[in-house]
């Protein structure tokens, strides 16, 4: 009972006492022992110039990760705003040729099924590159499809590449675009 009674004084200091500090001299901080083992510092990180060609690499590839998505983000939004030329491009009516959008997804769909699988067994980086380069294939030969079915499979495919790209990325234990931590 005689601690609940018990009142807590608190004193605010002035502009003059909080400029000369407190009024009780601060303890120095207590030192720690010294480790038994000696620590040698060896070599720089990338910012003190160490990196060199290591920090290079890793500036090349994200930037190359950062376009591989771009491109990806790029390539699904370029069938809405070229639907009516792409119908144009294979005579055919806006309404006949709504089975591309199937043919991509589910060429996203397999691509993303067989991209799991591969990006167990190959390289990461290797396969988006692949991935990456069949979908701008993929896409640099659209204007040439005269043809509805052609067109259909050529969505396809580049469906299979952007799947196995967003794959890559999804499913990876440490995410490809993190190539900077320390290893």
């Amino acid at each position: 009972m005689a601690d609940a009674e018990r009142k807590k004084h608190v004193r605010f200091a002035g502009p003059a006492e909080a400029a000369e500090g407190p009024r009780t001299a601060p303890r120095p901080p207590r030192l720690l022992a010294a480790p038994a083992a000696e620590v040698a510092v060896v070599g720089g990180g990338w910012r003190r110039g160490g990196g060199g060609a290591g920090a290079a690499l890793r500036w090349c590839i994200s930037g190359a990760l950062c376009a591989a998505f771009l491109g990806l983000g790029m390539s699904i939004a370029v069938l809405g705003p070229t639907f009516p030329n792409l119908a144009a491009n294979v005579h055919k009516n806006i309404s006949d040729i709504y089975y591309i959008f199937v043919g991509r997804s589910l060429g996203y769909l397999g691509g993303s099924v067989v991209g799991g699988v591969l990006f167990d067994c190959v390289n990461a980086h290797l396969l988006l590159g692949l991935s990456m380069l069949g979908t701008t294939i993929g896409l640099f030969a659209i204007p040439w499809c005269k043809k509805s079915m052609l067109l259909t499979v050529l969505m396809s495919v580049i469906g299979g590449s952007m799947g196995i790209l967003d794959t890559g990325n999804a499913t990876q234990k440490k995410p490809l675009c993190c190539n900077w931590s320390r290893r």
